[in-house]
């Protein structure tokens, strides 16, 4: 009787202290996780057995957060070209053309005016317009599509799935097997994955916002710029006038040649010319170059 009541106290403490590791494990973890601001370092907390799995499937939400940024930006610049009817600024539009349809010379010279008149300019522009509406809407499907799988109760669903077979696998640590088998730390890591993504998707719409605001400020400078043709080419050639002018003044002025001064004539020597120095030792040609002279004279 003594025996099993030492039996089940020395379980019962055991499994209490079992209890506070794995308390210390999930803790410490979920700390972690808290600190982390990228996926990188998101995945640095997962066990090893387990974080192929764990990329696989949550790198599905880091790219669908991306991706949906990537749409929206798209959706948003066609809806502006559809309501200003910019459809030349839309690239995929440009392969709708319309038919060439050969006309008789003979019909030609009954009604040239008719025949003109039945041409394809409304057709395409209504044809381009419906195609850009239905563009929209394949990326608005798009974006939903993406947005089903960043659900967090689908993810974690997925994920504690996936994690179950290896929390029960042969040779795995008592840590790894209480972290991968806790529903808490799949839920916590999977709001921290959506987490980051939300924020990198919400860096990604305040740069493209600054883009746009700059993009509308030079529309704005370029504005002032006068529209008709022969203003703007006034304009330009004034400036070209003064530019000459200006370059006129300098060289009157002889700003930038160095010293003012009447202009050097051709192979005349520079007065600034070094005069080399003599070597010590060195016996000079002065003296026999006189005595040469005055005997040259006696001659004479």
């Amino acid at each position: 009787m003594d025996e099993d009541v030492t039996q089940t106290t020395v379980t019962s403490t055991q499994h209490e202290f079992q209890q506070d590791v794995n308390n210390k494990v999930l803790h410490d973890l979920l700390a972690r996780m808290s600190r982390c601001h990228s996926f990188g370092e998101l995945m640095k907390t997962v066990p090893a057995p387990a974080q192929e799995t764990t990329k696989a499937i949550l790198e599905k939400v880091t790219d669908s957060f991306t991706r949906q940024g990537a749409c929206e930006t798209l959706k948003a610049s066609w809806q502006d070209f559809l309501n200003k009817s910019e459809f030349n600024r839309v690239p995929e539009l440009n392969s709708l053309k319309p038919p060439v349809v050969q006309i008789s010379k003979i019909a030609k010279e009954v009604d040239q005016v008719a025949l003109t008149a039945l041409n394809f300019d409304q057709v395409m522009l209504d044809a381009r317009k419906a195609a850009l509406a239905q563009m929209i809407g394949l990326k608005q499907q798009e974006i939903i599509n993406l947005r089903t799988l960043c659900d967090e109760r689908i993810i974690r669903s997925t994920l504690f799935t996936a994690w179950q077979p290896i929390g029960s696998r042969a040779g795995i640590t008592p840590e790894h097997a209480t972290i991968l088998t806790n529903h808490g730390c799949a839920e916590r890591l999977v709001q921290m994955a959506i987490s980051i993504g939300q924020n990198s998707l919400a860096r990604s719409a305040t740069v493209k916002q600054k883009r746009l605001e700059k993009r509308a400020e030079a529309d704005i400078e370029m504005t002032d710029l006068p529209g008709n043709k022969k203003q703007f080419e006034s304009m330009f050639n004034e400036m070209m006038r003064k530019r000459q002018q200006s370059e006129r003044d300098r060289k009157t002025s002889g700003k930038g040649k160095g010293r003012a001064g009447p202009p050097k004539k051709k192979n005349q020597a520079s007065t600034n010319a070094r005069v080399p120095k003599k070597k010590k030792g060195a016996k000079s040609n002065d003296k026999k170059q006189a005595t040469s002279t005055v005997r040259q004279q006696r001659k004479r």
